[in-house]
């Protein structure tokens, strides 16, 4: 994580610069009002700064920043939209009804092949629809701390994202799943009605996919602070007032600094219990030892992005809704790795239902994952 971070700031350019100096701006004229005169001091301060240390890039870096704070700060004032509330903001929202008629087909198979609870939980994680969760299942969701899973968000999105390219890659290369992954999420993105959490969180996870396929994967974090950038330019109050836009942010930042750290711990521990558990020392000749120490079991991947995503999330999660679960860590433990399994069988249960083939038959597999959710759930 650390060297991630030094990376990010020993390397930084002018654009990132630009675009911390900006959402800092916008962060801080969100919610607090500062005097008109500092801003008139700031702006003449940039100048002269920039001439008396322009052979300093750090310097120059560092003032290029607080001249963008100074436009981001104006910026979010210039606004005339500004909701007074979350209440109002949220009011104001309208979902995209492009595909609106194949998220109804879906609903209505999901209604055909399983019956509530379960049918109520896919229509929420699948589609975005929680209107079946009464408020009983709310409660009992805040009480194991999974809440989440309901609410398309960063975390959903990234597992829904690692799931295409795990089916992608078994027929085409990475570059064309790459592309592939981004038409399907977008077209996904749309059928669901573009709500903001979702729309914000697909941008950020195709930005960071097209920046792997670029080739320049430690170019992520900057990657996600550019579309940070963009979304706000287009509409500075969701800094304020979108939830989703911010734990979608947090999520996303929360993978790419601790990722891969969780990921090598966690193939190490199922490494190692392997060779407890077995009688004999483990080989390449043995599969699961093998499979075990190439980490071709992804189970451990979506604990380690779904940890992640959470790291950062948790206190704004207790700072909006005052919830938090002592049970979280392990209900996370063991709910997360079928999630994948979850979305999968789900939309198998909601294609055949919406086509009237045999819906209960294939939603078989999805009542079985749902009715194991709901178990840990209600334990």
């Amino acid at each position: 994580m650390y060297g991630k971070i030094y990376n990010f700031f020993a390397q930084i350019n002018w654009l990132a610069a630009v675009s911390i100096g900006f959402l800092l701006g916008v962060l801080t004229a969100s919610f607090f009002a500062m005097p008109e005169i500092i801003i008139l001091i700031i702006i003449s301060a940039v100048p002269f700064t920039l001439i008396v240390f322009k052979k300093n890039r750090y310097i120059k870096i560092l003032t290029l920043s607080l001249l963008f704070f100074v436009v981001g700060f104006l910026y979010f004032n210039l606004q005339t939209n500004v909701p007074t509330d979350f209440k109002e903001y949220y009011k104001g929202r309208k979902e995209v009804e492009v595909l609106s008629g194949l998220k109804i087909k879906l609903s209505q198979g999901l209604d055909k092949a399983l019956l509530p609870p379960h049918s109520s939980l896919y229509k929420a994680m699948l589609l975005g629809d929680k209107t079946g969760i009464t408020y009983d299942m709310r409660q009992a969701l805040s009480r194991a701390g999974l809440s989440h899973i309901v609410a398309i968000s960063g975390m959903h999105i990234a597992i829904f994202t690692l799931l295409l390219f795990w089916i992608l890659l078994r027929f085409v290369k990475r570059k064309y799943a790459s592309i592939i992954a981004i038409f399907i999420l977008t077209f996904y993105i749309l059928m669901i009605g573009a709500p903001a959490s979702a729309t914000r969180a697909g941008i950020m996870a195709g930005v960071v996919v097209l920046a792997q396929l670029a080739g320049r994967p430690n170019s992520t974090l900057r990657a996600l602070l550019y579309a940070g950038t963009a979304m706000v330019i287009a509409s500075p109050i969701i800094v304020r007032f979108d939830i989703g836009f911010q734990l979608s942010f947090l999520a996303i930042l929360g993978i790419l600094l601790f990722y891969k750290r969780l990921d090598n711990f966690f193939k190490k521990v199922q490494y190692k219990f392997v060779g407890f558990v077995s009688s004999r020392p483990i080989t390449k000749d043995r599969n699961v030892a093998t499979y075990l120490a190439e980490g071709k079991f992804g189970f451990t991947t979506l604990l380690a992005i779904t940890l992640s995503a959470q790291a950062i999330t948790s206190p704004l999660i207790l700072y909006y809704f005052d919830v938090f679960s002592v049970v979280s860590p392990l209900t996370n433990l063991l709910v997360v790795p079928v999630l994948p399994f979850v979305l999968f069988f789900g939309f198998i249960a909601a294609i055949f239902g919406a086509l009237n083939f045999m819906p209960i038959v294939f939603a078989a597999p999805a009542w079985l994952f749902s009715a194991y959710v709901w178990g840990v759930i209600n334990k």
